[in-house]
């Protein structure tokens, strides 16, 4: 029975999937040659074993006088030694084999790996737009693993199943080929029961799957978001979901384990079935002289080995084959993934910002992450060096989108965004984003210290530029109260305010000191003395830089140099905060909606 993290997923197209896997192994041509050729003396030593048993009883044996035998102790300790070092020598071949195979896969997942690395820096931002996180996080994570997982256990006993079936049989043949004849007729009824069960309750266990992921799925949001559940008094509606899901479940698994259970009795049933007809076989090969009585007793204890041999490379095959299926299907993700389409070359130049007399200017951009849906259309404004410009409007009006363009997170369809009169395509990326620093409204901390978390993607910042720069964030006394001040670990189980969290980043900002900031709301969700505190240092972080606010809260960008008023993609209005409320728009019915919702 395969357990249930087995990837039950079929690849769409096995074929290429395993070329392209076979050209990753032909890289190690070596490994494997020594890999198949350790696993076929590991077999070939395996399967001597009952024909040196056959040749020791018969040799040890002797018909003395009609029913009287006697024990050749000699030839009887000869044998024993041959027959425990054929074992020695097949258990060090399989050994070497099962080494080899797991380096060479685990050599192939580091290079995936290595290559997943390089292509998410290189692939455009739409193809997460258009292919969801969880996806793409699971194919780099759970795929791989499960690819590297699966390809060894299947490739080692798979390998070793097919030359161990081969060397039994041809063993079996060499011993005596009336007795190999009733022993292989169970063997398709065995592989023919064992498919059927397989084949049938495989449908479970993808139900099962199924079932899992969608429990597990409902026990982590009714659990992410109690306290809804507690204010609307839902938990009997989400128990009656959670039963009738782990109803499924709990059918799912039961059928699952009873099918695939079944193919271990009836397995041991035939492989009864066969002893027993090895044995009234060999009875009567005797008794119709055939063969010697000596010769039948050396056969039967031999043959009843041959039985159990036989019947495990079947069971090693049928095991492997769903983990074959789970291996191709999550290279085949894997693949898909790496094989998308990158990021068109960087050509641009490098370029330096002038603080004092650069400008920013969109002529006429025209932008859409689809076809069918346009985002921006003819849009064009200019900021002038050092000016405060906010951008407001309506959910979904492009407000994030014109800043996802100025730093060339996508290329624009039509018109030009130039900086000091040169076209940002014409700068490369990394100089263009150098001028940038983000503030968002979701605070971005890894798990590292404080000071870390400050000083991402510097090198080599001395204390003194950390501390100041978090004391004109207005964090650096909080980040001293701490018990171990800037080298203090963030993590979930730290206790830092979100507030708190957000002056950290603001102190990144500070310390990397480019020449324009990009602000995303950056002081919502926070209480009172902490937006006060957050307001002060974006003071401080945009004073004589130009500076960028998305803004969803009009009443944070009153101060602003200019205002612009986006709807629908297009800019309908711009100026200051006194001057769009005199001309009594869209911008007037914004303010006041917001002002009489604060009231």
């Amino acid at each position: 029975m395969p357990p249930i993290s087995v990837n039950l997923r079929k690849p769409k197209n096995a074929k290429l999937t395993i070329k392209k896997i076979s050209k990753f192994y032909l890289t190690y041509k070596k490994g494997m040659f020594f890999a198949i050729l350790t696993t076929i003396f590991s077999a070939i030593f395996y399967c001597l074993f009952p024909i040196i048993l056959n040749e020791m009883i018969k040799k040890s044996v002797t018909n003395i006088d009609g029913n009287k035998y006697e024990v050749n102790q000699h030839n009887l300790l000869l044998y024993g030694i041959l027959i425990l070092s054929v074992c020695f020598i097949a258990i060090v071949c399989d050994f070497i084999k099962t080494l080899l195979i797991t380096k060479i896969t685990q050599k192939i997942s580091w290079k995936l790996r290595n290559d997943i690395g390089d292509k998410i820096n290189t692939t455009p931002l739409n193809y997460f737009d258009q292919n969801p996180i969880g996806e793409t996080l699971s194919t780099v994570t759970n795929d791989l693993d499960t690819f590297s997982y699966n390809l060894t256990t299947a490739m080692t006993s798979s390998i070793y199943a097919i030359f161990f079936f081969i060397g039994t049989v041809i063993a079996m043949f060499c011993t005596s080929w009336q007795l190999s004849l009733v022993v292989l007729f169970f063997i398709p009824v065995m592989i023919i029961c064992i498919v059927f069960i397989t084949k049938y309750s495989q449908k479970y266990f993808k139900t099962l799957q199924q079932s899992l992921g969608k429990i597990n799925g409902k026990i982590d949001e009714i659990y992410s978001n109690l306290n809804i559940v507690s204010a609307y008094n839902a938990f009997d509606e989400e128990y009656v979901e959670f039963k009738k899901e782990n109803k499924k479940l709990a059918t799912a698994f039961a059928k699952s384990t009873n099918y695939s259970g079944m193919i271990i009795p009836i397995t041991v049933i035939l492989r009864l079935l066969a002893n027993a007809f090895v044995v009234i076989t060999t009875f009567l090969l005797v008794h119709y002289n055939i063969i010697p009585l000596n010769a039948g007793v050396s056969l039967l204890p031999t043959f009843l080995i041959f039985v159990n041999m036989i019947q495990t490379p079947i069971q090693n095959i049928s095991q492997a084959v769903p983990l074959f299926q789970g291996a191709f299907a999550s290279s085949e993700r894997i693949f898909d993934f790496i094989e998308t389409k990158n990021e068109e070359e960087d050509k641009g130049q490098d370029f330096v910002f002038d603080p004092l007399n650069d400008t920013i200017e969109f002529k006429n951009v025209s932008f859409s992450y689809s076809k069918d849906k346009p985002v921006l259309s003819n849009l064009s404004f200019k900021l002038q060096s050092g000016q405060k410009c906010a951008i407001v409007g309506p959910t979904g009006s492009g407000k994030t989108t014109i800043v996802n363009l100025l730093m060339r997170f996508y290329e624009i369809n039509e018109g030009q965004i130039l900086i000091n009169n040169v076209p940002i395509n014409k700068i490369n990326k990394a100089s263009l984003r150098n001028l940038f620093s983000m503030v968002l409204q979701d605070t971005w901390l890894f798990n590292d210290t404080i000071f870390n978390n400050i000083a991402y993607n510097l090198k080599n910042p001395s204390q003194e530029q950390i501390v100041n720069a978090a004391k004109i964030a207005n964090v650096d006394h909080f980040i001293q109260s701490m018990p171990k001040g800037y080298s203090t670990i963030i993590s979930d189980e730290t206790a830092i305010s979100s507030g708190e969290k957000q002056l950290i980043t603001i102190a990144r900002a500070v310390l990397q000191n480019n020449p324009i900031i990009i602000l995303d709301e950056a002081t919502s969700n926070v209480d009172t003395r902490l937006e006060l505190l957050i307001q002060e240092a974006l003071d401080k972080l945009m004073k004589q830089r130009t500076s960028i606010i998305i803004a969803h809260r009009l009443s944070t960008i009153k101060n602003a140099d200019t205002i612009l008023v986006i709807k629908d993609g297009k800019l309908i209005e711009q100026g200051t905060h006194e001057q769009l409320l005199a001309q009594k728009g869209f911008y007037e019915e914004m303010y006041n909606s917001q002002f009489y919702e604060d009231l």
